[in-house]
């Protein structure tokens, strides 16, 4: 088990735990200044299976981290070096994840620094008070697959802006969907009382927080969100800013949690008039860390939301349950059979059909269910 902290001599670097796994009892070497021009000698470290962290000129950086992926591809592609080092697979595999910098906060100490807003919740980190000030590892790698993933804007009709999405959270690219909810709250709208108090639970990059204040305005009071996914709460906060900016909202609402499984960020105390659940659909691949956004094997992450989210509402609160039958029609029998389960009443329910990502099957129906508790 690799520590979560190496020491370079001067301070601690703090290892993000989604990296730990390619750099456990492998050797460190500090690169700077003049050392960046030393391609061949970097290259080699690496290719031997030890991590290079590299402090400096960013220009120079940059030209040293696209000397080792050129290198890294000739190898990839069958080609052996000239020098008689032994192949390893895995070591040239994660070789990118073992050429990294120093962060701190939302920077890479580099000269001139980079910075990223909410770059340590997009290493996969959650922010505590304890790590708020530490230098963190980072590789470039990882760094500028966040910067391109940031760049690239997913059009949301029916709030009429532009998001984004960390690489490994689920992009708000369901059109149908978004404006099926936005229909659903403008039909719930009369009967919502004011001061209404409402949960997004797996709020991925917040496209159903944003629509929910866009629509509700005034009777909304207060919005809390949460993800598993760190990098998710650093989208949706990302996208927060960006609104904030444009006035599109009023982002003083929402209140971002940190993040978690379920409920678990979530203060005991609290009690909701609305939650908003947007589970995994796919039901028959086994959890993973990476899949744990898009898969719930055998239906567990559903069971214990509904296990748990009476203990949160509000006496008269209601759910908001999407769901699809994207793993096939039965899905949602078995769905219903959960909510009968827990003691929830079916008030209502909404659906649209949109075209499936597969060529097995052309078609899948989203359901947007409401939800009462039974008292």
């Amino acid at each position: 088990m690799v520590s979560e902290y190496y020491n370079n001599s001067k301070i601690n670097i703090y290892i993000p735990e989604k990296f730990r796994i390619y750099i456990q009892e492998r050797p460190f070497k500090e690169f700077t200044g003049q050392m960046l021009t030393q391609y061949d000698r970097v290259y080699r470290h690496l290719y031997r299976g030890g991590v290079v962290l590299v402090n400096g000129n960013w220009e120079k950086i940059k030209l040293l981290y696209r000397y080792i992926v050129r290198k890294q591809n000739d190898i990839s592609r069958g080609k052996r070096s000239k020098s008689n080092l032994r192949f390893d697979s895995d070591q040239v595999n994660h070789l990118l994840y073992r050429f990294a910098l120093f962060a701190q906060k939302d920077t890479i100490l580099t000269e001139p620094p980079q910075y990223i807003p909410y770059l340590f919740n997009f290493v996969g980190e959650i922010e505590v008070e304890s790590k708020k000030d530490e230098c963190y590892y980072i590789p470039l790698y990882e760094f500028m697959k966040i910067k391109e993933s940031l760049k690239k804007q997913y059009n949301v009709n029916a709030l009429n802006e532009r998001l984004i999405s960390h690489y490994t959270v689920l992009p708000p690219a369901s059109q149908k969907i978004y404006t099926l909810f936005r229909s659903v709250l403008e039909t719930l709208q009369p009967s919502i009382p004011h001061e209404l108090s409402v949960l997004d639970m797996g709020c991925g990059s917040g496209v159903l927080t944003f629509i929910t204040v866009f629509v509700l305005k005034d009777r909304l009071k207060t919005i809390h969100v949460t993800d598993i996914l760190p990098e998710a709460l650093g989208s949706c906060k990302y996208n927060i800013d960006q609104l904030n900016e444009k006035n599109t909202i009023n982002t003083k609402k929402i209140s971002v949690l940190n993040s978690g499984d379920l409920f678990t960020p979530v203060d005991r105390k609290n009690k909701y008039d609305c939650i908003l659940f947007n589970p995994p659909w796919t039901v028959k691949s086994k959890w993973s860390k990476e899949n744990k956004a898009t898969s719930d094997y055998e239906f567990r992450v559903l069971n214990s939301f509904l296990r748990d989210a009476a203990t949160f509402l509000s006496t008269h609160g209601i759910i908001l349950l999407f769901y699809s039958d994207h793993s096939g029609k039965d899905v949602m029998d078995t769905v219903e059979k959960l909510i009968k389960k827990y003691s929830y009443i079916i008030k209502s329910r909404f659906q649209e059909k949109i075209r499936a990502k597969r060529k097995s099957k052309k078609w899948e129906k989203c359901f947007i269910i409401i939800l009462n508790k039974n008292i």
